[in-house]
């Protein structure tokens, strides 16, 4: 049968708990094609999420974990706290016959991922873009300007840590007055992002464009 579950197969959620149990300093990596449901994620101290990482995966998880480089990724998707916060918690088995085609209304529109759980008022375990660093990164300064159809965004990125790493700022838009916009789909949108390579006390001023289109209902 066809598993559309996001809990990990088998006894995994058990292991780990019951890991973390006998050792409060456990460290998670996991495999995934995609987000998956942690339950155990308050009684770990760090989770490393390398997808499928490929050939020398084992070689990049480790010179993450041994902090020779920054832990710089972020999260593409968001990774729900329970099942009950998706649109879609269970699919229509057409009556038992889960291997025929069957229908299927997607009624959630473009409000999708983030903007799901945004719309919603939901907390995700872990959100769209997340994701944490060996330093700490300061963001101050923030201005807009819109000219000729073109909305930029400049503000300062700031490593305020002892060690290298790379921020990944985000710009996320949204109507002034979303009762006015009833074409948009959710309270906020990706709008931009960067990715900056900062040493210890390295200040950036950094200015992201906005793609008109993802003004647009």
């Amino acid at each position: 049968d066809l598993d559309f579950s996001i809990t990990l197969p088998g006894q995994q959620d058990a292991t780990v708990a019951a890991v973390a149990a006998a050792n409060p300093r456990t460290v998670v990596v996991l495999e995934t094609g995609g987000p998956v449901l942690t339950p155990w994620a308050d009684k770990v101290p760090a989770l490393l999420e390398a997808w499928y990482p490929g050939t020398n995966g084992g070689e990049a998880i480790a010179r993450v974990l041994f902090g020779e480089v920054d832990a710089s990724g972020r999260l593409p998707a968001t990774f729900p706290a329970s099942l009950d916060q998706l649109p879609h918690p269970a699919l229509n088995d057409n009556n038992g016959k889960p291997h025929q085609p069957f229908d299927m209304t997607y009624d959630e529109g473009a409000a999708v991922g983030y903007k799901w759980f945004d719309k919603k008022g939901l907390t995700p375990r872990f959100p769209f873009g997340y994701g944490l660093s060996y330093t700490h990164f300061r963001y101050s300064g923030l201005s807009a300007a819109y000219a000729g159809g073109k909305l930029t965004a400049s503000f300062d990125v700031s490593n305020d840590g002892a060690r290298p790493g790379k921020a990944v700022p985000e710009i996320y838009a949204g109507p002034a007055n979303p009762a006015a916009a009833p074409g948009w789909e959710a309270p906020r949108r990706l709008a931009a992002f960067a990715k900056l390579d900062l040493q210890p006390g390295e200040t950036r001023r950094v200015t992201l464009s906005v793609d008109p289109r993802l003004l647009a209902v």
